[in-house]
C-alpha cells in the first residue's frame, strides 16, 4: 500500500504531497485516504525529491498510481509501487544486481568493468 514518489521539487512539504493527491486537476475523484507521508533525505540531511506515501488500502494505492507523471509545480512526479520487504523491481533499461552477485555484462563485454571491443567488420588491416 506504499508508493514511492520521485522527481518532486526539493522544497515539497508533506502538505503539498497530500494536496497533490487531493487535486481535482489530477483526478476526477480526488479523495485518497493517506495514512502516512515520509519525505526522504539525502546524505546531507536535506530533502532529495523523493517520498514514501502509505495509503489506507491496496485499492487506494492502485488508484493513486494513475497519477504517475502528473505535475507538481514545474516538475512531473514519477509514482511507483514501493516494496518494504526486499528490493524494488528494476526500472526499464536499468540493470540491478541481485543477492546472487552483479548482473551479467551486456553482449560484447569480455569482463565486467571493461569497455566493449571496437567495431570489427572482419577485414584485416
Amino acid at each position: 500500500k506504499v508508493i514511492r514518489m520521485r522527481g518532486m521539487p526539493f522544497r515539497a512539504t508533506e502538505e503539498e504531497i497530500r494536496s497533490f493527491f487531493r487535486s481535482e486537476l489530477h483526478s476526477p475523484n480526488p479523495h485518497f485516504k493517506i495514512v502516512d507521508v515520509s519525505l526522504e533525505m539525502g546524505p546531507d540531511g536535506r530533502p532529495n525529491g523523493e517520498a514514501l506515501v502509505e495509503f489506507y488500502s491496496e485499492a487506494e494505492m492502485e488508484r493513486a498510481l494513475s497519477l504517475d507523471r502528473q505535475m507538481m509545480g514545474s516538475r512531473y512526479v514519477e509514482l511507483r509501487r514501493a516494496f518494504r520487504n526486499g528490493p524494488e523491481p528494476p526500472r526499464m533499461g536499468h540493470a540491478r544486481s541481485s543477492s546472487h552477485g552483479p548482473p551479467e555484462p551486456p553482449p560484447g563485454y569480455r569482463d565486467e568493468g571493461r569497455r566493449p571491443p571496437p567495431f570489427d567488420d572482419g577485414r584485416r588491416r
